[in-house]
């Protein structure tokens, strides 16, 4: 019988990790957290620019294919206030002006900052863009922006 042989029962204690070896695990994982968090938040705050840009994009579109498809006048609406932007334009019945599509709030979606050099932009039926002026929209969170410069005739520039 050999005494140096572990028995069934002192086997089974010893499996497992010690206190010591989980703590140097979790400050080791700490420390990788430490260093990749920074570069996380910055990438999440310049996905968020760009989505919100992505979202003016859409809205921009819509104001210009609701002028072609009703045959009338559509506006796509900027207020940097709340940064927000929607599309309105005649009623398909009765006077009046419709909210086409859904309101976009860029604030509370995307927690962006939002500021506009106009406060409108107005298409014909024609779906060209009846500005006086470019507009520039710049989308704000952290160190990131993200701008759009929309012509007069409504063609956006990034």
């Amino acid at each position: 019988m050999d005494v140096h042989a572990a028995s069934p029962r002192s086997a089974s204690l010893r499996s497992g990790f010690t206190l010591l070896e989980l703590l140097v695990v979790l400050t080791i994982a700490g420390i990788m957290m430490a260093f990749a968090y920074p570069r996380v938040r910055e990438s999440m705050h310049g996905e968020a620019v760009l989505g919100a840009r992505r979202e003016l994009m859409s809205q921009l579109a819509r104001a210009r294919s609701t002028a072609a498809q009703r045959g009338c006048r559509a506006e796509l609406q900027l207020q940097a206030a709340t940064a927000t932007a929607y599309v309105t334009s005649c009623r398909t019945v009765g006077p009046g002006i419709d909210t086409i599509g859904e309101i976009s709030r860029f604030g509370s979606r995307y927690r962006v900052a939002m500021t506009s050099t106009g406060d409108s932009l107005g298409f014909g039926p024609t779906s060209i863009g009846l500005g006086t002026a470019p507009i520039t929209v710049s989308f704000m969170r952290g160190r990131d922006t993200a701008r759009v410069i929309i012509s007069s005739v409504g063609r956006p520039r990034w």
